[in-house]
């Protein structure tokens, strides 16, 4: 059996300084794992510098997670290239995700539903971690959201589209009327 696991296993080596990513997805609590696109967040943190002590990283003051990892939770940064690292999002003590909308960034139908998304861009989160709402959900869990009167999402017009198809009536025996007045 250790040989089959064997096969699977990376050996690495880092010394001190080195910067590494970070996979945060085993960290993650049952409650979290109902955020919708959860599988396009990313799957590694970082970089981050390892420490003196095995695998303990200088991790920012605010992260409310400990510092030590085992090495298969961390990937070798390469190239010297800063990178910015994307914000966490905050945690309340009993580790659950309170995110508030700040704007809606579009609109569209899903069939699958057969009503309106809307596309959420959440307070304190990039515009690349917005998600696609459902109109009946954001108004059940933010009523004070959008009011109706003050925000048109769906674009609205006096003019009514062209009439493609005429029908004629037919008279007695599939005569139409036009032939009747002749």
């Amino acid at each position: 059996m250790k040989k089959f696991v064997d096969l699977k296993r990376r050996e690495l080596k880092f010394k001190v300084g080195d910067e590494v990513y970070l996979k945060l997805r085993p960290y993650r609590q049952r409650s979290l794992a109902k955020k919708r696109a959860e599988k396009l967040a990313p799957k590694y943190y970082g970089p981050y510098r390892i420490g003196e002590v095995a695998y303990r990283l200088d991790l920012p003051p605010e992260a409310s997670i400990h510092n030590v990892f085992h090495i298969s939770q961390l990937k070798l940064k390469l190239g010297k290239q800063h990178t910015i690292q994307a914000q966490q999002p905050k945690l309340t003590a009993e580790f659950e995700l309170q995110l508030w909308p700040e704007t809606v960034l579009g609109i569209r139908w899903s069939p699958e539903l057969g009503a309106n998304e809307w596309l959420v861009k959440w307070k304190g989160l990039p515009d690349s971690e917005a998600t696609w709402e459902s109109v009946y959900s954001m108004n059940q869990q933010f009523p004070s959201f959008h009011l109706e009167d003050k925000v048109i999402l769906e674009p609205r017009g006096i003019v009514r589209p062209p009439i493609i198809n005429v029908y004629k009536r037919k008279g007695k025996k599939g005569i139409t009327q036009d032939n009747m007045e002749e």
